[in-house]
């Protein structure tokens, strides 16, 4: 199923993301408040992902990060493959 891959693959973007931005300053606060995760409409596709010379098939959506309270967000794609 190509979105339980892609809810897989946000998961493991948003720990990753934790883990990089844990060790600066001020983030120990904001932290504490988990941001705000919103997939952006109309992006979720099932296609193909390039990777060198060759092809596979993958599904992708993009979602937007920030806090309900602030004007600064940031976009990101979350690729999960579906076959390798």
């Amino acid at each position: 199923d190509p979105r339980r891959a892609l809810d897989a693959a946000q998961r493991k973007l948003l720990a990753e993301l934790a883990a990089v931005t844990a060790d600066e300053p001020g983030q120990r606060a904001a932290a504490e408040g988990q941001p705000q995760v919103t997939d952006v409409p109309g992006t979720f596709e099932v296609g193909y992902e390039l990777e060198g010379n060759e092809a596979y098939p993958a599904a992708r959506k993009l979602i937007e990060i920030g806090s309900p309270d602030s004007m600064f967000k940031t976009r990101r794609w979350v690729v999960a493959p579906l076959a390798r």
